[in-house]
């Protein structure tokens, strides 16, 4: 591999308008230096059906970090319509509505594709929602952590106690985990699918979690269009 860590970031259109990408990749590239830019690779995964959001959002990125883009320092990708199932007739669980189910299972498959295309990007893969900022040190942080924990029998080191934010795990385990994302999509949301699947593969029931945390939540606008949302991380 050429880079230490590929940080995977899904973004979708959201309710009001409200944008915090370009406030969390202001964020990563902030808190970073140019050695380190050398070490990353920034995926953003504009993970939309609406084509025409994409391609003007693509534009707004160029414009705003093409140097970074030019450096593979960063890297915006799309997946195409026919890698998703139809997202007709989905199992209704948790009385959630209709809405509600499609748009939780199009996020696991939107996961699903971006773990698949990170695999062979670096040694490490780390997920962050589009609306959260970095620590100072992050990196730094992260590296520190993964030394500790290098005799230690992990699937997924957490750097937020929230959701899908700094969520770590080794890159030859992307695929296995695109798999069981794709297999049970429609079964639970990602956040559930993924504590399922670290149970299965983690050999006891032990979250390794970085104190304090190295991201914090800052969106109020969820993608799922009306729901506002304003947890934030206690350990920041």
């Amino acid at each position: 591999f050429s880079a230490f860590l590929t940080i995977g970031i899904p973004t979708v259109k959201r309710d009001q308008d409200a944008t915090y990408l370009f406030a969390t990749l202001d964020s990563l590239i902030e808190h970073t230096d140019a050695e380190q830019h050398t070490q990353i690779v920034i995926v953003v995964f504009l993970a939309d059906f609406d084509t025409l959001y994409n391609r003007n959002f693509s534009s707004e990125i160029s414009r705003k970090y093409s140097q970074h883009l030019e450096s593979g320092f960063m890297r915006v990708i799309q997946a195409p319509r026919t890698f998703y199932p139809t997202l007709e007739g989905l199992k209704v669980k948790f009385n959630d509505s209709k809405e509600r189910v499609r748009w939780r299972s199009k996020q696991c498959v939107d996961f699903a594709f971006l773990f698949q295309y990170c695999q062979n990007l670096s040694q490490y893969y780390m997920q962050l929602e589009d609306d959260v900022v970095s620590a100072e040190n992050f990196f730094s942080g992260i590296q520190r952590y993964l030394n500790r924990m290098k005799y230690e029998h992990w699937t997924m080191l957490e750097f937020s106690e929230l959701g899908f934010i700094g969520k770590l795990f080794r890159s030859s385990d992307l695929q296995l985990l695109a798999d069981f994302f794709l297999l049970f999509y429609q079964e639970l949301p990602a956040d559930l699918l993924l504590r399922a699947f670290v149970r299965i593969t983690q050999p006891y029931e032990w979250r390794f979690l970085h104190r304090p945390s190295l991201f914090q939540h800052v969106g109020v606008h969820s993608s799922l269009d009306g729901k506002i949302q304003t947890l934030r991380d206690r350990a920041f």
